[in-house]
């Protein structure tokens, strides 16, 4: 029953995120405003797109229980761990927040001294450990010994 979650979770993730990547100038303004050059911006879009490829076949590959697609879905979970900073940097969340928070809200922080900025810490970090988390259990459950006796 695991691997059918994870295969349709990783599924629906890729989709998902695919379609994201669509949207070239949505992908620009979260991540073009920030430290990277357009030359890296464009690599790591690139990178994306293949990620999220090879993650779409691996998860349809592990519906049908095969070893190759485990092996690419822990590669990939490996991949997003180690890459963790770079895939959810803090200036994309403060991008994306600043057309989302409405400035009464960061009017009434302010007044009441709390800086923006450190419950947007707050978010981003809680993003990296919910990541790791999932990433990790995904690692830790498909290399299981008694899973990995049933993939062909």
């Amino acid at each position: 029953m695991g691997i059918v979650i994870i295969s349709i979770l990783w599924v629906a993730s890729s989709l998902f995120q695919i379609w994201v990547l669509f949207n070239w100038q949505g992908y620009q303004h979260l991540f073009g405003n920030q430290y990277l050059p357009a030359s890296w911006l464009l690599i790591r879009y690139t990178g994306s797109w293949i990620q999220r490829i090879l993650g779409l076949i691996a998860g349809l590959g592990l519906w049908e229980r095969r070893r190759w697609a485990a092996k690419i879905i822990i590669f990939l979970s490996v991949f997003n761990v180690v890459t963790v900073f770079w895939k959810h940097p803090y200036e994309a969340f403060r991008n994306a927040s600043l057309g989302l928070v409405p400035q009464s809200v960061i009017i009434k922080l302010t007044q009441a001294h709390i800086p923006f900025s450190s419950l947007l810490w707050f978010v981003v970090v809680l993003v990296w450990v919910m990541n790791e988390l999932f990433f990790g259990f995904i690692i830790y459950y498909l290399t299981r010994p008694h899973l990995t006796s049933q993939l062909k």
